[in-house]
């Protein structure tokens, strides 16, 4: 199993889900994000469609299908093989994803899911 980790700053609006790359893996990556309930939507505008995996692992999806999007710079998120899950996490000062100062996007491909951390 694989991870690849990246970090993003929120955009400075009130209950925004956009996100802006801070770590220049983000950068070259990524780029700037977008979260929504069941998707990423990447700077490009390619999209990972996502699926919770419930309330015993929050923050923790599957990814819906066999993705693998290229993104920024002809990069993709696991290499040749498509992401399987997508692990976000806020910053530790803040109760929740919608009130964090920092998002950090966890990436994992693989058949099992990833141990809790």
């Amino acid at each position: 199993m694989s991870l690849l980790l990246l970090a993003a700053t929120q955009v400075a609006q009130a209950d925004s889900h956009d996100w802006i790359a801070t770590s220049t893996t983000a950068m070259a990556i990524t780029g700037d994000i977008s979260v929504e309930d069941d998707r990423i939507v990447f700077q490009n505008g390619a999209a990972l469609e996502l699926g919770a995996l419930g309330p015993d692992r929050p923050g923790l999806y599957r990814v819906s299908s066999s993705q693998n999007p290229v993104l920024l710079n002809g990069n993709r998120l696991c290499g040749d093989k498509p992401p399987a899950f997508v692990a976000l996490a806020h910053s530790e000062t803040s109760d929740s994803l919608a009130k964090s100062q920092s998002l950090h996007l966890k990436v994992f491909d693989g058949a099992e899911e990833p141990p809790p951390q």
